[in-house]
């Protein structure tokens, strides 16, 4: 398709090709038919208010995916706080197979939606990460614990927007009333900001993306979809008077291929069984019927080397901090080793809060100016968004500081422990208990820890809160649950059992559950629920200490949960499950003491990995397969630079397509000179032709 896609260009091609795709999608994801069918329309409303151009119909396809995937995701979220379901504007489809729809569906989200993007759509496994915000080898995992799913997806194959629904959507053109366009400064896109484990998407007119990498959104640079962060200088504390010469090394050596056979990648699982990693040896050898495969990283290992000078006739003791973008679910990738004169340095993590913001569902306060809620991280797209987070100290103040301290308020606590009841069947799908009180709500506040859904009913004073009675072998079982009450006590409160755990039925089951109250203050019980969640995620909280883990959750419980002023919409509910403190960005730093007699000099090195900017699907074709990474020279520093410079090595395995740096491959310059005034540089490059 030469001519890009837009307006109602974009949405008549989308009605004749993908509505039978948003709808399966929508099928796969939504708590209920009715839903599936609200969210088909919705999402071909917010393609006609879009105004977006899109470069061709698979860029199209993929944005009404992706957008598909996380409304319904936020009707999960919304579902679970509110009592009545979102009304069916239609008859419920007719859908073949109900139960093979149903066997789907109870497939955890990242293999159904796996299976089916893979199978049904043809996406590969490294297209499919994209889209769903994670790496080819983790869905390759997916696709190999999932495929028991292989033959209900099957089953299927014919499943279509009801006719009803085709028509209403059919008229929409002539119905949605496309408002003026509100759009940030310097920024020609409209965002779409998408919920979920990893976090945020920004949608472009450019192309799927919404952040900038390179250059942010200085000339000549690229606009990307995932903005992972500049490479920040080294800063001391303490006022030191030292000179400083910077060489960074952006070595591209993890682009080279290298060769990972089947049995390395089965014998790599080493939290499965025998049995099971000889099922992944065999579903490998069916992908990868060679014995292997070729794979790369696109990552770049960065060496950033600080010669610091102390040319003072004292000795200067200073405290050095490294900075670094990360999230604390990836930390163990992120965090840089740092040396000091080659011996590997003793340093204390120090962490800042989230750095970014939140945005409504859809982006609908950027495409319909009106206010759509607080319900997504809207995380820093920019390094000009990282200037002015860093640039007064108040962030770096805030990363050294101790965090509020929760010690001194009290609460009242009410535990359930040892829930009964039947076993879950046809008629008792998810055998459940509501625990209903009432309450003042401008006099008390309620956090919880275990609940999965509730009914917040201000207007006469009641709350419910419910969650399901987990069997011996399933996630959760034997764990409490916890009402934690801050201000006035909760009264009248009373326990049901119910054959499911939504609020959309009143069919009660014999159950029940012991329920201890006690008083305590807000820093012993939320030291004790946030335990139980650090055990639950220790998997991806790999090198992550319980205290630093405690302090962000504390902090942005404080600054954007119940606890605050005003919470974020997606926090109100209480629930300390919900807190995104393990996928939020923030700006970590690595602190460690040092001292430097006088006259002489040290070299301090930061070494690590860096993920680059990228695009999931760019309308640019030009921009497809690019990588973004960049580097600010002064940016929160206290340092005074004599020199500063950059070399690349191991960049046989790429070709440069936009930079600001001065290297000439062809010409064998590796090496430059960078000028400390010029506040950022940018790099982007893509795989060279083999």
């Amino acid at each position: 398709m030469a001519a890009k896609l837009k307006g109602d260009a974009s949405f008549s091609y989308a009605y004749e090709h993908y509505l039978d795709t948003v709808y399966r999608v929508a099928v796969h994801n939504a708590p209920t038919p009715g839903d599936a069918e609200d969210v088909t329309q919705e999402v071909f409303e917010a393609l006609l208010r879009s105004g977006k151009a899109f470069g061709d119909g698979e860029h199209l396809k993929a944005w009404l995916i992706r957008v598909t995937i996380n409304r319904c995701k936020n009707l999960h979220r919304a579902r679970r706080r509110n009592e009545v379901a979102l009304s069916d504007a239609l008859e419920a489809p007719q859908r073949p197979e109900d139960s093979v729809l149903e066997e789907v569906r109870a497939l955890p989200a990242q293999y159904r939606n796996a299976i089916y993007l893979h199978y049904y759509e043809g996406y590969t496994a490294a297209e499919i990460g994209a889209l769903l915000g994670t790496g080819r080898s983790t869905v390759l995992t997916w696709l190999a614990r999932g495929r028991k799913a292989l033959k209900q997806i099957a089953q299927v194959d014919d499943l279509r927007c009801p006719q009803a629904l085709r028509e209403r959507i059919g008229a929409l053109p002539g119905q949605v009333r496309r408002p003026r366009r509100h759009w940030l400064p310097l920024c020609a896109c409209a965002a779409v900001v998408l919920i979920g484990a990893g976090g945020f998407l920004l949608l472009q007119n450019g192309g799927l993306g919404g952040s900038s990498a390179g250059g942010g959104h200085e000339e000549g640079s690229s606009v990307f979809l995932s903005y992972a962060g500049p490479v920040f200088p080294l800063t001391v504390l303490d006022g030191a008077e030292l000179s400083a010469g910077r060489e960074i090394t952006l070595d591209f050596s993890l682009w080279d291929r290298t060769w990972i056979s089947n049995q390395e990648e089965a014998a790599s699982r080493t939290e499965l069984t025998e049995a099971g990693r000889r099922q992944v040896l065999d579903d490998y050898n069916e992908w990868f019927p060679d014995g292997g495969r070729y794979e790369s990283s696109t990552d770049l290992l960065v060496h950033d080397a600080y010669v610091l000078t102390n040319s003072t006739q004292q000795a200067q003791t200073v405290t050095l901090l490294y900075p670094f973008v990360g999230q604390l679910q990836h930390l163990s990738a992120q965090t840089p080793t740092l040396t000091v004169d080659g011996v590997p340095a003793e340093a204390t993590l120090r962490s800042g809060g989230y750095s970014g913001g939140f945005q409504g569902a859809l982006g609908a306060d950027l495409i319909t100016a009106e206010t759509a809620g607080s319900l997504n991280l809207d995380q820093l797209d920019s390094w000009e968004d990282y200037k002015a987070l860093l640039s007064d100290g108040s962030y770096l103040a805030q990363a050294l500081g101790d965090g509020p301290d929760l010690s001194g308020i009290p609460v009242t606590v009410y535990r359930f422990t040892d829930p009964w009841g039947p076993e879950a069947n046809e008629d008792v799908p998810n055998p459940s208990i509501r625990a209903t009180f009432a309450l003042d709500y401008e006099q008390t506040t309620v956090l919880s820890y275990g609940f999965h859904s509730g009914r917040f009913d201000r207007e006469n004073g009641v709350m419910g809160q419910g969650f399901s009675i987990r069997e011996p072998g399933e996630a959760g079982y034997g764990t409490p649950c916890y009402l934690i009450i801050l201000g006035e006590d909760i009264s009248g409160l009373t326990t049901q059992g119910y054959v499911t755990g939504g609020w959309d039925t009143e069919e009660t089951v014999e159950a029940g559950v012991t329920v201890s109250r006690y008083e305590t203050d807000l820093d012993t019980v939320l030291r004790e629920t946030a335990q139980l969640m650090y055990r639950e995620r220790q998997e991806r909280l790999e090198g992550v200490d319980f205290e630093l883990y405690y302090g962000l959750l504390r902090d942005f419980l404080a600054s954007y949960g119940a606890l605050s002023d005003a919470p974020a919409e997606r926090y109100d509910a209480g629930w300390l499950e919900e807190l995104d403190v393990e996928s939020a960005d923030r700006v970590f730093y690595l602190e460690v003491p040092l001292t430097i007699p006088p006259g002489e000099t040290v070299t301090a090195e930061a070494s690590f990995r860096k993920a680059g900017s990228f695009d999931y699907y760019c309308a640019h074709t030009e921009n497809q397969g690019v990588y973004g990474y960049d580097l600010v020279t002064q940016l929160g520093s206290a340092l005074t630079f004599s020199s500063q410079s950059a070399r690349l090595c191991g960049a046989r395995s790429v070709e440069i397509v936009r930079q600001n740096f001065g290297f000439d491959l062809e010409h064998g310059i590796d090496q430059v000179v960078l000028d400390p005034e010029a506040e950022h540089y940018y790099l982007e490059v893509r795989r060279a032709p083999s």
